[in-house]
């Protein structure tokens, strides 16, 4: 009967290994794209921020001065 046990062991953590590192790499990704929806979200609001202003201020412009 042939001893397998080392051979098992380094198998098993090879396989530990590469589920850590799919498991970093999922969290990098996840990680990565809750900062681009951040990013987005808010060069989103600023653009709605800024065409408001724009707005506000072409009527003012377009106000006759009393």
């Amino acid at each position: 009967m042939s001893n397998d046990y080392p051979r098992q062991q380094a198998e098993d953590a090879q396989r530990r290994r590469a589920a850590d590192a799919e498991r970093r790499s999922d969290q990098r990704i996840r990680q990565q794209r809750a900062e681009l929806i951040a990013w987005r979200t808010a060069q989103e609001r600023r653009q709605s921020a800024d065409a408001a202003r724009r707005q506000q201020q072409d009527q003012e412009r377009r106000r006759p001065a009393s």
